[in-house]
Protein backbone atom coordinates (compact mmCIF):
# COMPACT_ATOMS: atom_id res chain seq x y z
CA UNK A 1 0.00 0.00 0.00
CA UNK A 2 1.38 3.13 -0.78
CA UNK A 3 1.90 6.07 1.71
CA UNK A 4 -0.34 8.95 1.83
CA UNK A 5 1.48 12.63 1.00
CA UNK A 6 0.98 15.73 2.70
CA UNK A 7 2.18 17.61 -0.38
CA UNK A 8 -0.65 16.30 -2.43
CA UNK A 9 -3.35 16.60 0.28
CA UNK A 10 -2.61 20.24 0.43
CA UNK A 11 -2.70 20.61 -3.54
CA UNK A 12 -6.06 18.86 -3.19
CA UNK A 13 -7.00 21.23 -0.70
CA UNK A 14 -6.14 24.32 -2.59
CA UNK A 15 -8.26 22.97 -5.26
CA UNK A 16 -11.23 23.87 -3.02
CA UNK A 17 -10.18 27.44 -3.92
CA UNK A 18 -11.61 27.25 -7.62
CA UNK A 19 -14.87 25.55 -5.88
CA UNK A 20 -13.32 22.04 -5.88
CA UNK A 21 -14.46 21.55 -2.12
CA UNK A 22 -13.48 18.11 -0.05
CA UNK A 23 -10.92 16.60 -2.95
CA UNK A 24 -8.31 15.68 -0.30
CA UNK A 25 -10.70 14.33 1.81
CA UNK A 26 -11.70 11.80 -1.23
CA UNK A 27 -7.55 11.01 -0.92
CA UNK A 28 -7.54 10.06 2.14
CA UNK A 29 -10.48 7.65 2.10
CA UNK A 30 -13.37 10.21 3.60
CA UNK A 31 -15.69 9.55 0.93
CA UNK A 32 -18.43 10.67 3.01
CA UNK A 33 -16.71 13.72 4.22
CA UNK A 34 -15.72 14.29 0.85
CA UNK A 35 -18.99 14.09 -0.50
CA UNK A 36 -20.21 16.49 2.19
CA UNK A 37 -17.38 18.97 1.58
CA UNK A 38 -18.19 18.64 -1.87
CA UNK A 39 -21.77 19.86 -1.64
CA UNK A 40 -21.44 22.17 1.14
CA UNK A 41 -18.63 23.60 -0.53
CA UNK A 42 -16.42 22.66 2.88
CA UNK A 43 -19.49 23.10 5.14
CA UNK A 44 -20.11 26.66 3.92
CA UNK A 45 -16.22 27.16 4.19
CA UNK A 46 -15.75 26.43 7.80
CA UNK A 47 -14.86 22.81 7.42
CA UNK A 48 -12.41 23.80 4.56
CA UNK A 49 -10.41 26.35 6.39
CA UNK A 50 -9.98 23.90 9.56
CA UNK A 51 -8.80 21.46 7.42
CA UNK A 52 -5.75 23.89 6.36
CA UNK A 53 -4.51 23.21 9.98
CA UNK A 54 -5.25 19.70 10.72
CA UNK A 55 -4.54 18.01 7.08
CA UNK A 56 -0.96 17.00 8.34
CA UNK A 57 -2.24 15.01 11.25
CA UNK A 58 -5.06 13.52 8.97
CA UNK A 59 -2.68 12.23 6.51
CA UNK A 60 -0.37 10.92 9.31
CA UNK A 61 -3.48 9.49 10.93
CA UNK A 62 -4.33 8.32 7.74
CA UNK A 63 -0.84 6.47 7.07
CA UNK A 64 -1.05 4.86 10.72
CA UNK A 65 -4.52 3.44 9.88
CA UNK A 66 -3.33 2.02 6.46
CA UNK A 67 0.01 0.52 7.72
CA UNK A 68 -1.62 -0.87 11.32
CA UNK A 69 -4.65 -2.45 8.39
CA UNK A 70 -1.69 -4.06 6.55
CA UNK A 71 0.24 -5.09 9.33
CA UNK A 72 -3.08 -7.00 10.10
CA UNK A 73 -3.74 -8.80 7.23
CA UNK A 74 -0.23 -9.91 6.79
CA UNK A 75 0.34 -11.73 9.93
CA UNK A 76 -1.45 -15.06 9.03
CA UNK A 77 0.80 -15.21 6.08
CA UNK A 78 3.39 -14.34 8.21
CA UNK A 79 2.62 -17.02 10.95
CA UNK A 80 1.78 -19.32 7.81
CA UNK A 81 5.63 -18.98 6.32
CA UNK A 82 6.91 -19.28 9.72
CA UNK A 83 5.86 -22.47 10.41
CA UNK A 84 6.31 -24.03 6.55
CA UNK A 85 9.90 -25.16 5.87
CA UNK A 86 11.08 -23.57 2.86
CA UNK A 87 11.70 -25.73 -0.62
CA UNK A 88 15.29 -23.87 -0.55
CA UNK A 89 16.21 -26.00 2.37
CA UNK A 90 14.26 -28.42 2.47
CA UNK A 91 16.49 -32.32 1.85
CA UNK A 92 15.47 -34.94 -0.56
CA UNK A 93 13.13 -37.44 1.01
CA UNK A 94 15.47 -40.60 0.73
CA UNK A 95 13.64 -43.93 1.91
CA UNK A 96 15.28 -44.97 5.51
CA UNK A 97 13.75 -46.77 8.26
CA UNK A 98 10.59 -45.46 9.89
CA UNK A 99 11.41 -43.94 13.32
CA UNK A 100 9.02 -42.36 15.21
CA UNK A 101 10.74 -39.23 17.11
CA UNK A 102 8.90 -36.82 19.09
CA UNK A 103 9.07 -33.24 17.29
CA UNK A 104 11.75 -31.18 18.74
CA UNK A 105 10.54 -28.57 21.17
CA UNK A 106 10.47 -24.91 19.94
CA UNK A 107 12.94 -22.92 21.15
CA UNK A 108 11.80 -20.32 23.64
CA UNK A 109 13.91 -17.72 23.97
CA UNK A 110 13.31 -16.47 20.05
CA UNK A 111 9.70 -16.47 19.70
CA UNK A 112 9.70 -14.30 22.97
CA UNK A 113 11.89 -12.24 21.40
CA UNK A 114 9.87 -11.60 18.27
CA UNK A 115 6.50 -11.15 21.33
CA UNK A 116 9.39 -8.41 23.27
CA UNK A 117 9.91 -6.63 19.44
CA UNK A 118 6.01 -6.80 18.77
CA UNK A 119 4.99 -5.17 22.33
CA UNK A 120 7.66 -2.72 22.58
CA UNK A 121 6.42 -1.37 18.54
CA UNK A 122 2.41 -1.25 19.79
CA UNK A 123 3.89 0.89 22.68
CA UNK A 124 5.81 3.50 20.44
CA UNK A 125 2.76 3.09 18.18
CA UNK A 126 0.26 3.82 21.03
CA UNK A 127 2.81 6.99 22.06
CA UNK A 128 3.06 8.87 18.92
CA UNK A 129 -0.77 8.37 18.66
CA UNK A 130 -1.17 9.77 22.13
CA UNK A 131 1.34 12.60 21.18
CA UNK A 132 -0.15 13.41 18.18
CA UNK A 133 -3.62 13.69 20.04
CA UNK A 134 -5.57 10.71 18.76
CA UNK A 135 -6.05 8.75 21.56
CA UNK A 136 -7.26 10.23 24.99
CA UNK A 137 -5.27 10.82 28.46
CA UNK A 138 -7.64 7.70 29.85
CA UNK A 139 -7.35 5.65 26.34
CA UNK A 140 -3.47 6.33 26.42
CA UNK A 141 -3.39 5.09 30.15
CA UNK A 142 -5.14 1.97 29.49
CA UNK A 143 -3.30 0.68 26.78
CA UNK A 144 -0.05 1.72 27.83
CA UNK A 145 -0.77 -0.24 30.99
CA UNK A 146 -1.64 -3.28 30.08
CA UNK A 147 0.92 -3.93 27.05
CA UNK A 148 3.47 -2.56 30.14
CA UNK A 149 1.93 -5.28 32.15
CA UNK A 150 2.07 -7.59 29.08
CA UNK A 151 6.07 -7.02 28.32
CA UNK A 152 7.03 -7.49 32.22
CA UNK A 153 5.91 -10.43 32.31
CA UNK A 154 7.11 -12.15 28.80
CA UNK A 155 10.69 -10.45 29.67
CA UNK A 156 10.76 -11.15 33.08
CA UNK A 157 10.26 -15.01 32.02
CA UNK A 158 13.30 -15.13 29.57
CA UNK A 159 15.86 -11.79 30.02
CA UNK A 160 15.14 -9.63 33.03
CA UNK A 161 18.23 -7.80 32.86
CA UNK A 162 17.85 -7.17 29.16
CA UNK A 163 14.38 -6.08 29.90
CA UNK A 164 15.58 -3.65 32.44
CA UNK A 165 17.74 -2.31 29.56
CA UNK A 166 14.81 -1.92 26.90
CA UNK A 167 13.10 -0.08 29.79
CA UNK A 168 15.79 1.95 30.36
CA UNK A 169 15.66 2.63 26.68
CA UNK A 170 11.91 3.30 26.65
CA UNK A 171 12.28 6.24 29.28
CA UNK A 172 15.28 7.53 27.67
CA UNK A 173 12.67 7.45 24.25
CA UNK A 174 9.92 9.46 26.52
CA UNK A 175 8.04 6.14 26.01
CA UNK A 176 7.36 5.32 29.54
CA UNK A 177 7.80 8.11 32.50
CA UNK A 178 10.03 7.86 35.97
CA UNK A 179 7.51 5.91 37.78
CA UNK A 180 6.43 3.30 35.27
CA UNK A 181 10.30 2.44 35.13
CA UNK A 182 10.53 2.46 38.89
CA UNK A 183 7.50 0.02 39.02
CA UNK A 184 8.97 -2.46 35.88
CA UNK A 185 12.34 -2.28 37.67
CA UNK A 186 10.83 -3.33 41.02
CA UNK A 187 8.70 -6.41 39.05
CA UNK A 188 12.30 -7.51 36.93
CA UNK A 189 14.32 -7.80 40.13
CA UNK A 190 12.46 -8.71 42.59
Amino acid sequence: MEKKNKETAYILWACGLVGLMGLHRFYLGKIGTGLLWFFTLGLFGIGWIVDCFTLGNQVELTNLKRQALLEKNQMPQIINNYHQPSPLFTQPQQPTQEVKASPPPEPKAPSKAKEIETLTNRLRKIDKLFMNEFLTDEEYGKQKDALLREMTMVVDEVYPEDGLMLFAQLKEEGVIDERDFKRIKGVLLS
